[in-house]
């Protein structure tokens, strides 16, 4: 039996995926890079699983491999990337400073290569029909500019660390910025939480086939006076469980995990004491893939059910139920190209005050219910540069595909194309 545990402090969550490793091509001699890229892929068909992951060139730089060893087309995970995050991101072929006690216990690791690594995106954002009173086709230059550090710590702990500048705010803070019309229903653990909250939690793979991840998120929200008071919204009443559970599965060309995870939190509308709202999220996903030589295909789904229960107010129901259900495809042409396809719908209980009429954003019917399809088409002539080509085309938004928002909207009128450019350095 085989076991490994790891600790994070989780910032930000991507999507897993899988391919081939491909080596570096500049740095240590050829029989250096390929008893590196061996170590990496004997580990990776012991230890392989579909949970989070972050991506930076710090590990590029640390590893001593190229970005392909870990990613077939960032942020996805290649099996290699997936047994790098699992093992706490310790592999390590850099040069490094080591320090030990008098009894020989090492007692310093420093890394001779500062870990510090940059993200940079640009972006250009189109509804098909404007937004009331502003101007369509927005720029944002920078969309989100990052500084990542992390890596080995020590022989048997490592973690990430990323601070991103917001261009709207012009302060310090996680994830990019959003210029088009959302839905307004979205479950506790697909991103309602998102620069809200901190995380810490614990993951252990066992017997080579049983992935499981535990901890906690606490209210950390940005740009907020602390210690959070009356004044403060949506705070987490003392800290938020988070679990995770997957069964993955390698067998020749194939990837396969299946799993389930979750959260719970009781949070209170305003202040930091009185009633509270309690959110109870359930899901299941799957994530696999299959390689053609240098070309691979990669499905990943998730459904996800919340129970919402209101006894704090805000809601016209007592009680309601949100359902999301996403999945996309994507096929890897080498490492340069990539296609998606990516449906998506939420449904659940309607509420006239939850979901009241409002331009843009509300809805007419009470209905939480979205559905559409993304395609997208990315574009990688470096594997640090990715190009990418995304639309959104909406069938139902926010309960209904014409004048939804009881002000003559119509769903398609959110219909949005996004282009981004990507690079990390």
């Amino acid at each position: 039996m085989s076991r490994r545990v790891g600790i994070a402090l989780l910032v930000g969550v991507l999507i897993t995926g899988a391919a081939r490793v491909v080596l570096a091509d500049g740095g240590a001699g050829e029989r250096e890079r390929e008893t590196a890229a061996r170590a990496l892929r004997d580990y990776a068909a012991r230890y392989v699983s579909a949970a989070a992951a972050h991506l930076t060139p710090t590990y590029a730089r640390q590893t001593g491999l190229a970005c392909s060893a870990c990613h077939t087309h960032f942020p996805e995970l290649t099996p290699t990337g997936r047994a790098f995050k699992l093992n706490g991101y310790v592999f390590r072929r850099s040069e490094s400073l080591e320090g030990k006690t008098p009894e020989g216990q090492q007692s310093l690791l420093l890394n001779l290569v500062a870990p510090v690594s940059l993200m940079f995106q640009t972006s250009y954002t189109s509804t098909k029909k404007a937004l009331p009173g502003t101007q369509n086709g927005t720029v944002l230059f920078p969309d989100q500019l990052s500084l990542f550090t992390g890596g080995e710590i020590t022989p048997h702990v490592g973690g990430f660390l990323q601070v991103t500048f917001d261009p709207q705010s012009g302060q310090l803070g996680v994830d990019n910025a959003a210029v088009a019309p959302a839905p307004g229903a979205a479950t506790l653990v697909d991103g309602t939480l998102g620069q809200q909250a901190a995380g810490l939690t614990g993951y252990t793979m066992w017997n080579d086939r049983v992935y499981a991840e535990f901890g906690a998120y606490r209210s950390a929200p940005l740009g907020i006076q602390r210690p959070l008071d009356s004044m403060a919204t949506g705070v987490i009443k003392g800290a938020a469980p988070y679990w995770r559970i997957a069964l993955p599965n390698t067998w020749g060309q194939n990837y396969l995990s299946v799993g389930t995870y979750g959260m719970a939190a009781s949070v209170f509308p305003t202040g930091v004491e009185g009633p509270t709202n309690r959110f109870t999220d359930f899901a299941v996903d799957l994530a696999y893939m299959h390689s053609f030589g240098s070309n691979s295909f990669t499905l990943d789904g998730t459904w996800i059910h919340e129970k919402q229960t209101w006894a704090a107010g805000g809601a016209a129901n007592p009680t309601n139920t949100l359902r999301t259900f996403r999945m996309d495809a994507m096929y890897h042409i080498g490492t340069r190209y990539a296609f998606t396809l990516a449906p998506f719908v939420t449904t659940g209980t309607s509420d006239t005050l939850l979901y009241a009429p409002a331009p843009v954003s509300g809805s007419r019917t009470g209905s939480p219910k979205n559905d559409g399809l993304i395609a997208e088409v990315d574009l990688m002539p470096w594997q640090n540069l990715r190009l990418q080509f995304q639309y959104v085309a909406y069938d139902t938004f926010n309960g209904s595909s014409s004048n939804y928002d009881g002000f003559g909207r119509r769903a398609s009128d959110n219909n949005t194309l996004y282009i981004l450019t990507w690079l990390l350095y």
